[in-house]
């Protein structure tokens, strides 16, 4: 099973500085990553400052959370300095105008822009900020679609509210990487057998040729599998490298394939002639592109994955076009029919 990792912490190696920074924010710091949710209304009502408390008291029962802080942090901890440092004052007043009294005091005594980060100038708009230590992109996912339940559940009155922040970037990308994978195979795919159908002047021609790429990049993604290679937004560009590459050894051999057959060479030493006349350049071309596998030597993790992917990839390409591709097209070179049909003789 290929999982999907975009969490920048696994793109680096234990000793790379990126990697010890971002070590050091979660052992000495609060944390490396956060989750931000953005709301809209009254930051003078009551009602609404205690649903933002009990949202930070949800958010804080994950253990990677290590705190959250909000405009109502600020309004408990000025209620309880007003009570006579009241541990149990430190609570939003029930009362509108207790909340707007403890807004105007502070605007007497101190700096206005002391607020700046939580809310606006109007009192309309804030800001509920959680700090995290590192968590996995899946752990990421569930995080926050959790917590987007909790918001949909609770905050009934009050619908305008975005979830932003680095986990919810993990979360979307996850998706962006699948839908964007999926999406260059298939273009890729259906591409490629248009062109070839076009350059041999038949959509059969076309088929063949894809074939062998199509079954490379199922195993590449099995390989990955075994290997627990992570899916991310630079191994997702592999599976449309590896056909814009690997498509070559089979136009190569069809093109070879079908000189042969218009020549009509007898099908018995067809295939033969054919791996005599192009399997070594196949072969060749493979072995130049495996050039990729320098990437092994990169920092960077996922081009690591990718250079050695690409390794594989070439070899699986051409070892596909010389056995299921060639086999392939020893059966239907055997139907005379079907191979007058795709040489256009009929």
């Amino acid at each position: 099973l290929v999982t999907t990792e975009v969490n920048m912490y696994s793109f680096f190696e234990k000793g790379n500085k990126i990697r010890d920074s971002l070590e050091f924010l979660d052992k000495k710091m609060l944390g490396s990553m956060n989750l931000v949710f953005l709301l809209n209304g009254d930051m003078k009502d009551p009602e609404l400052l205690q649903q933002i408390s009990r949202l930070q008291d949800y958010v804080e029962k994950n253990p990677s959370v290590s705190t959250t802080i909000s405009i109502a942090d600020v309004i408990k901890r000025m209620h309880r300095t007003v009570m006579d440092d009241d541990p149990d004052y430190e609570i939003v007043p029930d009362e509108r105008a207790k909340v707007n009294n403890l807004y105007t005091m502070y605007s007497m005594s101190g700096d206005p822009e002391d607020f700046s980060t939580l809310v606006d100038y109007e009192y309309s708009k804030a800001l509920v900020t959680a700090i995290l230590k590192n968590v996995s992109t899946e752990s990421s996912v569930l995080f926050v679609n959790d917590i987007e339940q909790f918001v949909d559940k609770n905050f009934t009155k009050y619908k305008d509210i975005t979830a932003t922040g680095q986990l919810v970037v993990l979360r979307d990308m996850v998706e962006l990487v699948i839908k964007s994978s999926v999406i260059s195979i298939c273009v890729s795919i259906v591409v490629i057998t248009f062109i070839a159908a076009i350059f041999f002047r038949h959509f059969g021609w076309g088929i063949l040729a894809v074939i062998p790429l199509s079954a490379a990049v199922i195993m590449n993604f099995g390989f990955m599998g075994i290997l627990k290679i992570d899916l991310n937004h630079v191994t997702a560009l592999l599976s449309s490298v590896i056909i814009g590459v690997g498509v070559d050894f089979a136009v190569h051999y069809i093109s070879q394939y079908r000189r042969l057959a218009r020549a009509e060479v007898p099908v018995k030493t067809r295939s033969h002639r054919v791996i005599d006349e192009v399997g070594y350049p196949i072969i060749l071309d493979a072995l130049s592109n495996m050039a990729f596998g320098a990437l092994l030597f990169s920092e960077f993790v996922p081009l690591q994955h990718m250079g050695g992917l690409m390794v594989f990839a070439m070899f699986s390409t051409s070892f596909g076009t010389l056995t299921i591709l060639a086999s392939l097209l020893e059966l239907t070179g055997r139907r005379k029919k079907v191979m007058k049909k795709l040489l256009g003789e009929q």
